[in-house]
């Protein structure tokens, strides 16, 4: 993993089981694309339910160059996310799928600069 990636938490605990799986589904997920330059991933527990327990928002965010993939969690399969590992591998795991179904940018290339690369012609050339 070559990029850096920064872990915040919101209205829960530090812990550091979540930021070392954290780092590792990074890992794990930077074998689909090499060009990642950052993962910011936010944790959430945005209301503390004591019937249903408490549900994980997990917010991923990776930045390629001239592309941004934001997955979250309760956007993910399952909807309930009481258990945090859970949360976190779902977020993931759909960071996962918007990276493979990533095409590439294609370069546009105007019809004019396109005719003219045929004749052997520069687009500059032409102009003048």
């Amino acid at each position: 993993m070559a990029f850096p990636v920064t872990v915040t938490f919101h209205n829960t605990r530090r812990s550091p089981a979540a930021e070392s799986l954290v780092n590792e589904q990074a890992d794990r997920i930077s074998k689909y694309n090499q060009r990642i330059t950052n993962c910011e991933v936010l944790i959430d527990v945005p209301h503390h339910n004591h019937n249903k327990g408490n549900e994980f928002h997990v917010r991923v965010l990776l930045n390629i160059p001239g592309h941004q993939v934001i997955a979250t969690s309760h956007n993910a399969k399952n909807g309930d996310h009481t258990d945090l590992h859970i949360a976190i591998r779902d977020s993931f795991d759909l960071a996962a799928r918007q990276l493979r179904n990533l095409k590439p940018r294609k370069k546009h290339i105007r019809k004019f600069q396109k005719a003219h690369a045929e004749d052997g012609l520069h687009a500059a050339s032409a102009i003048t």
